[in-house]
């Protein structure tokens, strides 16, 4: 005869798995608790408390969970690679980082436009880019190639309704 077969310890394993399973959930929501990338709004600040950066509670918890991972792993040797994972850590896509003689030049290649927080991005990476290295940012606008290939006339560029950011950062078709 087999433990599982009697009564009281199948009773006691179903009774151990269920406390197991709960435990589980309230060990994953700890963590979770603890974690930058799902920090709440006060878990967030202490983050932010702990790592030096100044709470601005006017920015997105988004915005803000970017600067804290940003800062995280900024900390340690400053590789391209770090760089790299650095800048893109504040959700605009992604990036192409450019070494150069006495320069680093960070080119955003996925999205069109400044990112809108840019300037988390650069104070990030100036905080772990060595300072003798000057830091140059590329931005990526459609070009008058792009619009005209996408406007048969004038007219129809007019009547699209676009703004001139707008024609210069939206996706037109085929670009």
């Amino acid at each position: 005869m087999f433990w599982q077969d009697i009564k009281e310890m199948k009773n006691h394993h179903d009774r151990s798995a269920e406390e197991l399973a709960l435990f589980a959930v309230e060990f994953f929501r700890y963590v979770d608790s603890r974690s930058a990338l799902t920090a709440d709004a006060q878990k967030l600040i202490k983050w932010e408390v702990m790592l030096g950066i100044p709470v601005d509670t006017s920015k997105s918890l988004s915005e803000r969970r970017s600067v804290v991972i940003a800062k995280l792993r900024g900390i340690g040797t400053v590789t391209k690679e770090l760089v790299k994972l650095t800048a893109e850590s504040f959700e605009f896509g992604e990036v192409e980082v450019i070494e150069g003689d006495g320069t680093v030049t960070i080119k955003f290649i996925s999205e069109l436009g400044l990112p809108p927080d840019l300037s988390d991005i650069q104070k990030a990476l100036r905080d772990i880019v060595p300072a003798h290295l000057e830091i140059f940012y590329e931005f990526k606008y459609n070009t008058f190639a792009m619009v005209k290939a996408n406007f048969a006339t004038f007219e129809d560029l007019l009547n699209s309704g676009l703004t001139f950011e707008e024609l210069l950062t939206t996706k037109l078709g085929g670009a």
